[in-house]
């Protein structure tokens, strides 16, 4: 049996890029992350409003997805442009790996992978302990007596930051837009379907044209 991964990167090499699709943030996804994280963003005590999933919808399919960026804002209850393509960058081929093999179970894990895909993806993934994306812990700098990060969390990323690539995976990626003044929102990704859901849905997309082709034929 093929790989998922080689699997997955066959399928997508055959098809273009959907592009002029619309994304809907509907809800954070209350199963997999928390409220108010603190963390250090960039030498900054930020408390995030939300670290975990959210609830999407891409043209009225629904999927959980996850921030891949920390520094952009995309606010629930809108809807956007996106253009959906797949991970094919080394951090996000590292975010497809846990998203499609370590996927969360729980409130404290949807928060930990949150808080390692915004390592990996602004800070290299090199750990929390230093750089762009940090956790504020008792000896931090800008520990002010009561901004811990959530040492659950922290401990949940930290798993999720040994892990290693070492397998082939790929996710979608969401690349999204304002629709009314083309201004770059937070970017989102998910995990993708199965390899032989996705043969499913291809194989009916091809039926679908086979039998359009033969009606011109026939005419």
């Amino acid at each position: 049996m093929a790989p998922k991964g080689l699997v997955l990167l066959a399928l997508f090499t055959a098809c273009p890029v959907l592009a002029n699709t619309v994304l809907s943030v509907d809800s954070v996804n209350t199963n997999l992350g928390v409220y108010n994280l603190w963390i250090d963003e960039n030498n900054v005590a930020t408390e995030a409003y939300w670290a975990g999933a959210i609830n999407i919808s891409v043209n009225g399919q629904s999927t959980i997805a996850f921030c891949a960026q920390l520094f952009v804002d995309i606010n629930l209850g809108k809807n956007y442009n996106t253009v959906v393509d797949y991970a094919n960058t080394a951090s996000l081929e590292r975010v497809a790996l846990l998203l499609d093999y370590h996927f969360p179970t729980t409130a404290i894990t949807g928060a930990g992978l949150q808080l390692a895909i915004w390592d990996i993806m602004e800070d290299g993934g090199d750990g929390l302990a230093s750089g762009k994306v940090q956790a504020i812990t008792a000896t931090s700098p800008l520990y002010t007596g009561s901004n811990l990060t959530d040492a659950s969390v922290l401990a949940a990323a930290n798993v999720y930051l040994g892990y290693t690539t070492g397998l082939t995976t790929m996710a979608y990626y969401y690349d999204n837009t304002d629709q009314s003044t083309g201004a770059e929102v937070q970017d989102l990704i998910s995990q993708t379907p199965e390899p032989s859901a996705i043969v499913l849905i291809f194989s009916g997309l091809a039926l679908i044209g086979l039998g359009r082709l033969r009606r011109r034929v026939t005419r």
